[in-house]
């Protein structure tokens, strides 16, 4: 089954599906896979997902645009559609949070059986967390409030200050790269080439954005938004 857990900044997603993980993993005994560092979890990777054999198990994408980005068609994509495919019989849970509804890859997104709105409908420092959950046709099933004791008994589970590494980049790959790159090249296009030799999976809006903000020497903005280091 997918569930397409999506909301604003700070609106309790990952909350959410560490919550939802966590009863699988405890109820059924199901394997967790996130990418992201979770307590009773293990990491995956983009070669991980393409050589889909798992079973009885969680696979959680967070900020899954950087591997199922709307706006642009790749391997992942069909890799993750198969997964998607085989998830009910092989009984595989995959969950995608995104910011916006629209983030997701459209053939994945209107695959989703859940749909869960998230919201912080307390403060930041007492969040109070309400998921409006519905079906792919978008009838509501159920709504769902976890107070803050609640929230805040999962933060020792999962690093909520982590920066989620796009699985579309190289992670080897460092910024003083980016602009050798940058040097090499005298269009967007170009650009666009050198960036997708080196990160196989890369999202098309990420590259071009950071190729202005490097020409208008905006290099610490193309940085953060690439998600490097020096």
């Amino acid at each position: 089954m997918l569930w397409h857990f999506f909301g604003l900044q700070g609106s309790g997603k990952s909350v959410g599906i560490v919550i939802w993980s966590q009863d699988f993993h405890i109820k059924k005994g199901y394997k967790v896979y996130a990418n992201f560092w979770l307590k009773f979890g293990s990491l995956i990777s983009i070669k991980d997902l393409m050589d889909f054999k798992y079973d009885n198990c969680v696979i959680i994408l967070d900020e899954a645009y950087g591997v199922a980005d709307s706006h642009q068609m790749s391997k992942a994509n069909d890799s993750l559609t198969e997964v998607i495919h085989q998830s009910r019989k092989k009984h595989v849970e995959v969950f995608f949070a995104t910011q916006l509804d629209t983030d997701l890859y459209k053939r994945i997104r209107i695959s989703a059986h859940r749909r869960i709105l998230c919201q912080n409908i307390g403060t930041e420092l007492k969040p109070v967390l309400a998921y409006r959950i519905t079906d792919q046709y978008d009838n509501i099933i159920k709504r769902i409030i976890f107070k803050t004791d609640a929230v805040k008994g999962t933060y020792p589970l999962f690093n909520t200050e982590e920066t989620i590494m796009p699985m579309h980049l190289n992670p080897e790959m460092k910024f003083s790269k980016v602009l050798e790159l940058f040097n090499e090249v005298t269009n967007r296009k170009s650009f666009e080439v050198l960036m997708k030799e080196e990160n196989k999976f890369f999202i098309k809006d990420v590259c071009d954005t950071a190729y202005d903000l490097i020409k208008q020497n905006k290099n610490d903005r193309a940085m953060k938004l690439l998600k490097m280091k020096e």
